[in-house]
């Protein structure tokens, strides 16, 4: 009824055959419809094989007059001992929450800017003021909340949940703050093109189903076709998920700078062009009754 997740199967005569020495097989079964459970039980069942193998070789040999020690040398000459670092305990919390936490909050960011702009579109539009500043007054705004909620999140994701936080806060809010400004400044040109919000919301739709899944982050980028490495590399969580969760674990992200390098200049350019689209729509808005063009 597949509740079980694993199962070990023994052969009926299992011990009579290791004491004649004939040897003896067992079936590991795994439940895979969940692979969290079944990772986990492929990672730890060599160990506890090999132990019980040397441990049954060991009494054998003791059996025909070695002493234990060089009974268990005959039995096990070569020992594997696995030392995991940075995640121990090869914890699925410490691995996936980063992740799931810079995502949700990414999606929460562009949610919100993809309708800065078309849900007062016509008084934008029709109002004196450049279409730099208008940007420059949705953008900011946003991308101050957007920084104070990452740092929320990431405190409450080391506060309440076993994950670490082995890195520098700095560099924590550094790379916050440039995936804010550009998810922001994308959500902004989205808007600038929609001509109402529920355009917006399907432009949305169609970034946050794909955003984390090309991020590089469960999916190496490395594994992906080139198309598919193209695409990811317009992502903006490709440059922050998996660097967050380094800083987090591993105290030190190596694509730290170049990542932020990246970022910057991505909220520059749609910063910009959502500036001209707006610029473009105001200048082919007609005319009301009684105003002039200048």
């Amino acid at each position: 009824d597949n509740r079980a997740m694993a199962a070990l199967a023994i052969p009926p005569h299992f011990a009579r055959d290791i004491k004649h020495g004939r040897g003896a097989a067992v079936a590991l079964e795994l439940n895979a419809s969940n692979l969290m459970f079944a990772n986990n039980v492929l990672s730890t069942y060599p160990e506890i094989t090999q132990s019980f193998a040397a441990a049954a070789g060991q009494k054998l040999i003791e059996g025909l007059g070695q002493p234990p020690s060089q009974a268990l040398a005959t039995a096990a000459p070569v020992r594997l001992n696995v030392r995991i670092l940075d995640n121990p305990t090869a914890a699925y919390s410490s691995f996936v929450l980063p992740g799931l936490t810079v995502n949700g909050l990414l999606i929460a960011i562009y949610l919100v800017a993809s309708t800065l702009l078309t849900a007062e579109y016509a008084a934008l539009l029709r109002g004196r003021q450049p279409a730099w500043a208008i940007i420059a007054g949705k953008l900011l705004p946003c991308w101050l909340l957007s920084v104070v909620a990452f740092a929320v999140s990431i405190g409450l994701l080391v506060a309440c949940f076993p994950v670490p936080l082995r890195g520098s806060v700095l560099q924590l809010l550094a790379v916050g703050g440039a995936v804010a400004v550009a998810v922001a400044a994308f959500g902004l040109f989205v808007s600038s093109l929609s001509p109402n919000v529920i355009v917006a919301m399907q432009y949305s739709a169609v970034y946050v189903m794909s955003s984390f899944l090309c991020s590089g982050y469960s999916w190496p980028t490395f594994a992906m076709s080139d198309l598919m490495r193209a695409y990811a590399a317009l992502q903006p969580i490709t440059y922050a998920a998996v660097t967050v969760r380094d800083i987090l674990l591993l105290a030190v992200a190596p694509g730290l700078a170049k990542n932020i390098l990246i970022l910057l200049p991505f909220g520059v350019v749609f910063s910009a062009a959502a500036a001209a689209v707006l610029a473009l729509r105001r200048r082919k808005l007609p005319a009301a009754p009684g105003e002039g063009r200048p």
